[in-house]
């Protein structure tokens, strides 16, 4: 640390108290000066403070109040390991002064030290469990070091101490929002707001919760506010829903300390999807106040929104490097370099970021991802049971644990938890109510077994592989599932009957009087329990005889004289919302291979992708090259 640094020491996560609380012992004539010192404090003239307090602690080496208030005023100028002396030998002295242990903790919240800062505050409230700031700090900290039940409970004290303080109504709304508490949380903003209807924080805070209610009369309302009160305008959309949580939460954390109006009209525009206008803000809270950490992190933030992986590093390189315990903003940055493929450094991040925080589950589940990338089984496992561990409710991250543990065959316990996947927000639009029992592995000799398909295409193509088993034990098996899935899978598996989804789900059969029912994802465990039974079952998907020799002669074709082009199927990219992106390669990156002579490729890509394919002609002159042919799709 350096040995002066004026913005640290100003950029405390919560403001010092600053001065003695009543009934301090200050009967003597050096009373008033000391009080004096602390109104200058509070005032940031902190040279006057330091000009007042010298005399009085050469006079008396001992004097708590005086020792610690001129150790405040010389950590808010920037000597901070000096002042911070100064301030535990004030404690030393006065061990039961909560006041001191306050703005000690104040400060080595601003330092990201928030062990340190919860001893102080837990033996603050000890002393004195009536002073709201204390307990307001507490949330703070409890919070970002991921213990959100104890922050829950800080912020409940604080207001109930201070049911008028706007900062405590705001801290309780944002430990409210991190546990999905969304209706709760944007009742104690707006009591927030009430008290303080400039508290822009609180009003941007309240914006993200209303949009998770879907509350969008309320929304417009505050978006109207906010854009009055920065002196912009803010467009009218809604918030991208699906933003990555350790985005929102570090997006969350910003917004409720950061003071720089750009830096939160950056995090306000972020917030409710407006990415690239928060560009700009964020880029003039950089040029009026580099050394503060948030605009740096808005601008990391916002680039990565924006698929800008590798712009993001830098900005969030540089406000770790000024708040280095920001646990929030550390697991962004790991996510952004495992997005990029620099899984060794992102490993490196993360695992500074559970030491910093280590009952932060997010954090932990990114350390599963990133380990499980190399391949290093073991350690992805132990990492995402830990963030099960720290957040078993929904299951949230039972599904990854679940994957970890089939990849290394410990299939007894990976499909036990691979099961938890309909307690989690992705599965529950594909459950589905059934008046039949589910099949639980029993005897299926001349029974009726509905198969419904779950997930994407893929997995609906996966699971089917398993139907032949279920036809082997003797029942008659109808699948349900996607259209574009129907005719193919009733070619391939003529012993089984076929219906495409609707709603209600039994009404693709005109005798849904079933036996049981199942979701595709679920025989696993049935009929693979353990990696033995596991069997070659050969090729079970049957093309149409008829089409594939028309589109062989057409894709075969080739001028006289040349040997016939060998045919390539490729898809460019995944429609996964979530996954999608690290299953999907650019155009830019198909180049080399789309231009290898001799091969014709034909896209398999299904959706909108004309537009794809003309770009990749023009920019790789693929019309023009002999030995390149893009051919439209004829699936798509």
């Amino acid at each position: 640390m350096s040995k002066r640094n004026k913005q640290r020491g100003r950029n405390s996560q919560s403001a010092p108290m600053s001065q003695p609380r009543k009934g301090a012992n200050l009967r003597d004539p050096a009373a008033a000066k000391i009080l004096e010192a602390a109104t200058l404090i509070e005032a940031e003239q902190f040279d006057g403070a330091i000009e007042i307090l010298n005399p009085i602690v050469e006079a008396a080496p001992k004097r708590a109040e005086a020792v610690h208030l001129l150790g405040l005023a010389m950590v808010r100028q920037g000597y901070i390991q000096r002042g911070m002396a100064h301030m535990s030998r004030g404690i030393a002295f006065a061990p039961e002064a909560a006041w001191m242990r306050v703005n000690r903790a104040a400060i080595r919240q601003g330092q990201g030290e928030h062990t340190d800062a919860i001893k102080d505050l837990e033996a603050a409230v000890k002393i004195d469990p009536n002073v709201p700031s204390a307990w307001t700090n507490l949330t703070a900290s409890y919070a970002i070091t991921g213990d959100l039940d104890r922050a829950a409970e800080a912020a409940a004290r604080a207001v109930e101490l201070a049911p008028t303080n706007a900062s405590a109504l705001n801290s309780y709304g944002n430990t409210l929002t991190r546990q999905s508490r969304f209706a709760e949380a944007a009742d104690a903003y707006a009591r927030a707001i009430k008290q303080n209807p400039k508290m822009l924080s609180a009003r941007v805070s309240r914006l993200q919760t209303l949009l998770k209610l879907d509350r969008m009369d309320d929304v417009q309302a505050e978006m109207d506010a906010i854009a009055a009160q920065m002196g912009g305008h803010i467009a009218k959309t809604q918030a991208d829903k699906a933003n990555e949580e350790h985005i929102g939460m570090a997006m969350a954390s910003g917004i409720g300390d950061a003071v720089n109006p750009d830096a939160v009209l950056a995090m306000a525009l972020d917030a409710i999807g407006l990415h690239e206008q928060a560009v700009e803000p964020a880029l003039r809270a950089i040029e009026s106040a580099p050394d503060d950490p948030y605009g740096w992190s808005a601008l990391g933030v916002t680039y990565f929104r924006l698929g800008k992986h590798e712009e993001s590093i830098e900005p969030l390189q540089r406000a770790l490097e000024i708040r280095p315990k920001w646990a929030e903003i550390r697991g962004t940055l790991g996510n952004v370099l495992m997005a990029v493929g620099r899984h060794p450094e992102s490993i490196i991040e993360l695992e500074r970021g559970v030491e910093d925080a280590p009952k932060m589950a997010s954090l932990w589940a990114s350390l599963g991802a990133a380990k499980r990338e190399l391949r290093e089984l073991e350690a992805s496992e132990a990492a995402f049971a830990e963030a099960d561990r720290l957040a078993p409710e929904g299951a949230k991250y039972g599904l990854s644990l679940a994957l970890t543990q089939v990849r290394q065959k410990k299939l007894e316990e990976g499909w036990r938890n691979y099961e938890r996947r309909w307690q989690t927000l992705a599965f529950l639009d594909q459950t589905r109510p059934h008046k039949h029992p589910r099949w639980d592995g029993s005897d299926l000799r001349g029974k009726k077994i509905l198969v419904y398909a779950e997930q994407g295409v893929g997995d609906e193509i996966m699971f089917a592989g398993y139907l032949q088993a279920l036809i082997d034990q003797g029942a008659a098996v109808f699948l349900e599932l996607t259209n574009r899935l129907a005719a193919l899978m009733q070619r391939s598996l003529p012993g089984i009957q076929v219906g495409v989804s609707q709603n209600p789900p039994l009404s693709a059969f005109s005798s849904p009087d079933f036996d049981w029912q199942i979701p595709g994802g679920a025989l696993p465990s049935f009929l693979t329990p353990t990696f033995e039974d596991f069997r070659p079952r050969g090729a079970y998907l049957k093309a149409d005889p008829a089409e594939v020799e028309t589109l062989r002669a057409r894709y075969k074709a080739s001028a006289p004289g040349e040997a016939p082009p060998l045919v390539v199927g490729i898809s460019l990219r995944s429609g996964n919302p979530t996954g999608g992106k690290r299953r999907s390669a650019s155009l830019e990156q198909w180049a080399p291979i789309l231009q290898t002579p001799g091969v014709r490729f034909v896209n398999l890509q299904y959706g909108e992708c004309e537009q794809e394919i003309a770009e990749a002609r023009a920019a790789f002159g693929a019309d023009t090259v002999s030995y390149t042919h893009l051919t439209l799709p004829t699936i798509c």
